[in-house]
């Protein structure tokens, strides 16, 4: 879902050239419903990797840092600006980074809760 997320935004930088040579692609398709759209897949990325969450008993700091990673990038987007696009596009990577810090953090506090060693 986030693959979808991050294409689609990616998709509208050049938008207007695969209009003019009779392209088809979802920027084109969802138009000014971008940001709902996305959106949404963003919140089924965050529910699935929150399920996941759940079923792997991990803490608060996880959800946290998911919601942080799902949401930042795409609010401040202007989906009109292809340089804004690509800036999300390139931005992809810090979604994972978040995550991931997310359950290093909830690790090591748990980890510190239950007195285990690091």
């Amino acid at each position: 879902m986030w693959t979808i997320t991050y294409e689609t935004v990616y998709q509208h930088q050049d938008k207007v050239d695969d209009v003019k040579i009779g392209m088809t692609s979802l920027a084109i398709l969802c138009d000014k419903h971008t940001i709902p759209i996305c959106s949404a897949t963003t919140v089924g990325f965050a529910a699935l990797m929150s399920w996941a969450g759940y079923l792997n008993e991990q803490g608060i700091a996880c959800y946290v840092f998911m919601a942080l990673s799902a949401f930042v990038e795409l609010l401040v987007t202007d989906i009109d600006k292809p340089r804004q696009c690509i800036q999300f596009f390139l931005h992809t990577p810090t979604v994972g980074n978040l995550i991931l810090a997310g359950l290093v953090v909830d690790a090591v506090a748990h980890r510190v809760v239950e007195g285990i060693p690091l």
